[in-house]
């Protein structure tokens, strides 16, 4: 029988509530901003920081999305919650060894975002997020010095010295659609899913290696990559792919496995593993 699982989590309407939401609707999860204290529940701490804020509970797994290393104190988190949970997940393939986690699949809403009308074809480029040390706030200020980059604008937060404003979840796909090319400068990431989002809208991308899950992305034409941090090497890689045309159903298939379904499916694959170990084990707190 599948164990209970409550899912820690704040609802401040971004992604990550709005991910574990779905889990919530598809398997009858309960959700909020607490840990179940009930014997046979086993919470979900979304994302791992959660840990930080409620502390060990009896039976236990966490999304790691990334490591923060500039941050000590999610940094101590981290490493706090790496010993006590049961189950560590993540996103991000370069976690797993160091985590001994179980790798689960991101989802977009791809029903939500998809290609809309015609790319301007202007050199619009455009970037997202909250600004803040891993986003690479400073490598993206230098794409204005790009001759290929005629108009440089930004969603999520107020990015210094550049074109930014603060989108509702509706407009985000239109966003998107009104782009050349989506440009990922962070150096730390959990997914992020904005470079899946636009792939999924047809844009094609520009997307730092060993960053988050972006290595699982396949090396095809619409997908340029360079080493994270590298002012030099993001610069060519915007030149060529701002050169180049796409076809943007292919590039919407290069994330067709990321869908909501996967994401449920996978969350389920280990709650299959989760509620056998229990069985053997008992009511106790389980491991391995």
């Amino acid at each position: 029988m599948p164990i209970k699982v409550h899912i820690a989590c704040y609802d401040d309407g971004h992604i990550i509530p709005r991910m574990y939401g779905w889990l919530r609707d598809a398997l009858g999860w309960s959700m909020g901003p607490y840990v179940s204290r009930e014997s046979d529940v086993t919470n979900y701490y979304a994302p791992y920081t959660m840990f930080g804020a409620y502390g060990r509970s009896a039976r236990s797994m966490a999304w790691f999305t990334h490591k923060e290393t500039a941050n000590p104190a999610k940094l101590t988190i981290w490493q706090n919650a790496k010993q006590a949970v049961d189950y560590p997940l993540v996103t991000a393939p370069i976690y797993q060894a160091e985590l001994g986690a179980r790798l689960i699949t991101p989802g977009i809403d791809q029903d939500h975002f998809k290609p809309r009308g015609k790319q301007p074809g202007k050199g619009v480029v455009g970037l997202s997020g909250q600004p803040g040390p891993r986003k690479g706030v400073g490598l993206a200020q230098s794409l204005s010095s790009t001759k290929e980059v005629k108009k440089l604008i930004a969603i999520g937060g107020d990015w210094p010295e550049i074109d930014s404003k603060i989108v509702d979840y509706a407009d985000i796909p239109a966003f998107y659609n009104g782009l050349d090319l989506y440009v990922c400068t962070s150096t730390e990431e959990g997914i992020p899913a904005p470079p899946l989002e636009a792939l999924a809208c047809g844009v094609p991308v520009v997307i730092p290696r060993g960053v988050g899950m972006l290595d699982l992305l396949p090396d095809e034409t619409g997908i340029y990559r360079y080493d994270a941090g590298n002012e030099k090497e993001l610069k060519t890689a915007v030149q060529e792919a701002l050169g180049r045309k796409h076809s943007r159903n292919t590039l919407r298939d290069f994330v067709a496995p990321y869908t909501i379904l996967a994401w449920v499916e996978s969350h389920q694959r280990i709650i299959e593993q989760i509620s056998t170990r229990v069985e053997q084990l008992g009511n106790g707190v389980i491991s391995g």
